[in-house]
């Protein structure tokens, strides 16, 4: 299933390249390196050009170090007796160690219109995104800005668990965010499965965290 808003990330991974790095090895210690000091015969041309170029170019440029970075689509929601409460939705990035290096999120909040019916769900809700702030050292690396998800609506359903068919083998996912397609109809978009993955929480209150890309950061 493909969410929307994957064209956010305008700048392909091809500009987040290696920047090379190198040394000026210039040798400039006697007359042209020569170290043949023993030649009686001193050379009456003494060749007064005393080469005046002192390689000023200092390499001034500052040669940037990279890290992987991890894009995870994440966020939160809590609900009370059948009632939406707050949200967030947006994209978590994170080192590799998982500590947050930026963090664009909108605020979730109730349009007004019912969601489909989603069998086996705690709740399900139609969600709107607004007020959306980005935050971190390294938001620009990945082109991600305040107000990125702002605007997008859709379905949500949050399950405790899930049956997922995959060609005859059932797999059983829990602390199921899930997501409504018009194509597709609910699927599962955050969950965790046989004690792995980053969901937490239940039906009032949970985070959710999938994997969607890596890049490269700066630093």
């Amino acid at each position: 299933m493909t969410l929307l808003k994957i064209s956010l990330f305008t700048a392909p991974l091809a500009l987040f390249a290696l920047a090379g790095c190198g040394e000026d090895t210039k040798c400039d210690t006697g007359a042209n390196c020569d170290s043949n000091t023993g030649d009686a015969d001193t050379d009456a041309d003494s060749d007064a050009d005393s080469d005046a170029d002192t390689d000023a170019d200092t390499d001034t440029d500052a040669d940037a170090d990279t890290a992987i970075g991890i894009v995870w689509y994440a966020g939160d929601a809590q609900t009370s007796a059948g009632n939406f409460i707050d949200g967030h939705f947006g994209f978590l990035v994170t080192d590799t160690s998982l500590n947050a290096v930026c963090t664009d999120m909108s605020q979730w909040s109730e349009t007004g219109d019912s969601a489909p019916t989603c069998a086996g769900c705690q709740w399900a809700f139609n969600l709107g995104l607004s007020g959306g702030t980005a935050t971190g050292d390294h938001c620009g690396d990945v082109g991600l800005a305040a107000g990125d998800w702002d605007g997008f609506t859709a379905s949500w359903g949050f399950a405790d668990s899930y049956d997922y068919d995959y060609n005859g083998t059932v797999y059983t996912f829990d602390t199921v965010l899930m997501y409504y397609s018009s194509t597709n109809g609910w699927g599962p978009l955050a969950y965790n499965y046989g004690g792995y993955g980053y969901n937490t929480g239940d039906a009032s209150d949970m985070t959710f965290m999938r994997y969607y890309t890596a890049v490269y950061l700066y630093y």
